[in-house]
């Protein structure tokens, strides 16, 4: 029932500062096409649509295993869901303002390292950006400023002040951000801001050499501390890839704990090296970013590995 009070309650605000939302809660795909560019853009939107509807499934089948627990006396386990967002520009950040206001009246907001239980019934939710996008700077933290709510931001220490030079999809919005200066990060910092590492450049960790790739996260982390003057003890992987040998790299570079994309509903108390988040957008509707924030969409973390364990047997095949 949350789930819809949430949605409803979203989409009704939604409509009344823009009476053509869509209807389904699906919002604007972060990328406007062009004409060449209508059948990615069809590609992306139907699959965004297919993981609303196994993603509404899924929640459907969690609150049922959930009132069947309750019902035979078991205790309820607390949750958490990590949230990562890249940009948030001017054009959205509406609608982030209003999703914002949708986790504070429904989840406490934790910091992504947190590792406590609350004395809260309620589910917690962390709020993550990647890339540290000036958009973040001007558009995001004020909004989260101004209700309180804590965030971390991941910075590629090697290219701050600068576009970013790393790999993209064709027609990706983020091609026009700007990384934030180290001047304008330390304006931002505060007791709710906290900063991550996000490697040096943004490399494919999976794609360079072992010693590069030991570079690209141990000198992150000591330029970041000089640059803020405090230890910097998370990580989050550029495009999610990782692996065991680079999650031994962060140990051995000092790291508390690093941050990979895959969806999955966390024990706030766990003492896991890696954490899974949920992408979301500044411009999702009402109904996908509820089930995002749910943990409905941790079923495409288990989706991931069975499809990697497929290619890997397929290669030794």
């Amino acid at each position: 029932m949350r789930l819809l009070r949430v949605a409803l309650n979203f989409l009704r605000v939604k409509r009344a500062s823009n009476p053509e939302v869509n209807p389904i809660g699906l919002g604007d795909p972060p990328i406007r096409p062009q004409s060449a560019e209508l059948h990615r853009s069809f590609r992306i939107i139907t699959k965004r649509r297919l993981k609303v509807v196994v993603s509404g499934a899924a929640y459907v089948a969690a609150r049922a295993t959930h009132l069947i627990c309750r019902v035979m006396g078991y205790p309820a386990k607390q949750k958490l869901v990590i949230l990562y967002y890249h940009a948030v520009n001017s054009e959205f950040r509406e609608n982030f303002a209003r999703q914002l206001d949708i986790l504070k009246a429904y989840y406490d907001i934790v910091s992504a390292d947190n590792d406590r239980i609350t004395e809260s019934s309620r589910p917690s939710v962390a709020i993550t950006f990647d890339d540290a996008f000036e958009s973040v700077l001007d558009n995001a933290l004020p909004e989260l400023k101004s209700r309180c709510m804590p965030a971390t931001i991941f910075v590629p220490a090697g290219v701050l002040g600068r576009q970013p030079a790393w790999d993209m999809e064709d027609g990706c919005a983020d091609r026009g951000e700007i990384v934030a200066s180290a001047d304008a990060l330390l304006a931002a910092a505060s007791d709710l801001i906290q900063f991550g590492a996000h490697t040096l450049t943004h490399p494919h960790l999976l794609r360079i050499s072992a010693e590069e790739a030991r570079r690209e996260i141990g000198d992150c982390r000591q330029q970041m501390r000089d640059i803020f003057g405090m230890e910097i003890d998370t990580l989050s992987f550029p495009y999610g890839e990782y692996s065991s040998a680079i999650v031994e790299l962060c140990r051995e570079a000092g790291y508390r704990r690093v941050f990979n994309s895959v969806p999955a509903t966390l024990d706030p108390a766990s003492a896991e090296f890696v954490r899974g988040r949920i992408l979301v957008e500044a411009s999702d509707g009402p109904l996908e970013f509820s089930l995002k924030i749910s943990g409905a969409y941790s079923w495409m973390g288990y989706y991931s590995n069975i499809r990697q364990a497929f290619r890997n047997g397929h290669r030794i095949a």
